[in-house]
């Protein structure tokens, strides 16, 4: 049948190629219900057969795509352990570098050294692929949960885009004359708290950013800065303002960031253990 055919309430309408629209008998609009009908079906039919099929082709990619996530996640602590923390900075100021392969060449004078921009860019782009596998329920959201759990806290905050943004700070308090030692995602919003709660003086002197971010959902303690507080427990100072005040000896404040650094190697060095001892066991499993 020529023409345009087109449903309104009951009535079926068709448009001739010169323009005219025509209402269609009871038997021609029985018979473009059937047509209508069966074409329908056959879309359903190959929809859910290409369903089925991308469904069955990403199960059995599962493991090995869990593998190549994993393998990301290492590729972007290895690289955190030899960027300094200033450039970590830069790297976050870029938001986390959606346009990593054009840094890449920008950073790097040869391609195949991975920067770290490129390992962020890959490592969230891997898992933003396996949320819209969820999604479209080609993978069980039981198996994608589970597999985040062990990757938490990592994978939560590469796909808020918040992977390099906590740091570890050194504030100046002036009206106490102590040094305030804690962590933060937002260094103006931290200030700007401590001057309404702390000290309206406040001074931040030292800033160390980390790809360690807080290990647990309700008790938000960045690892590093728990160490680094455990590190001057010889200068805590108790008070009831704050429980991060540190009477710190000059020496230490000008070397803060060489301590914190010392400390992350060493943390950074287990994590890596640990996804290691991950990776090995997918490895196993595929």
């Amino acid at each position: 049948m020529g023409g345009i055919v087109f449903q309104m309430g009951s009535q079926i309408w068709v448009q001739d190629p010169g323009g005219s629209v025509r209402l269609l008998s009871a038997e021609e609009s029985a018979e473009e219900m059937a047509a209508r009908e069966e074409e329908r079906r056959k879309e359903n039919e190959n929809r859910r057969k290409e369903h089925e099929k991308r469904r069955k082709e990403e199960i059995a990619y599962w493991p090995q795509r869990k593998i190549e996530v994993v393998q990301e996640l290492l590729n972007f602590l290895r690289v955190c352990q030899k960027t300094p923390a200033a450039e970590r900075r830069k790297l976050s100021r870029w938001g986390l570098c959606e346009h990593y392969d054009w840094t890449i060449q920008r950073i790097n004078h040869t391609p195949r050294r991975r920067c770290l921009c490129c390992c962020v860019g890959v490592f969230r782009d891997k898992l933003g692929d396996i949320d819209s596998l969820c999604i479209h329920r080609y993978l069980e959201k039981d198996w994608v949960r589970e597999f985040m759990n062990m990757l938490y806290p990592y994978a939560g905050r590469a796909q808020r885009g918040t992977l390099l943004d906590c740091c570890v700070y050194l504030m100046w308090c002036p009206a106490w004359k102590l040094y305030k030692i804690g962590h933060t995602d937002d260094m103006r919003s931290r200030i700007e708290q401590h001057r309404r709660e702390l000290d309206p003086n406040i001074e931040c002197c030292s800033e160390y950013y980390t790809p360690l971010p807080p290990l647990f959902r309700r008790r938000r303690k960045c690892p590093l800065e728990s160490f680094v507080h455990t590190h001057f427990r010889h200068y805590h100072v108790k008070t009831e303002a704050s429980q991060e005040l540190f009477a710190l000896p000059e020496k230490d404040m000008h070397g803060f960031t060489d301590i914190v650094k010392a400390i992350e190697k060493h943390l950074l060095a287990i994590d890596i253990l640990r996804l290691k001892a991950l990776l090995s066991k997918f490895q196993a499993e595929c």
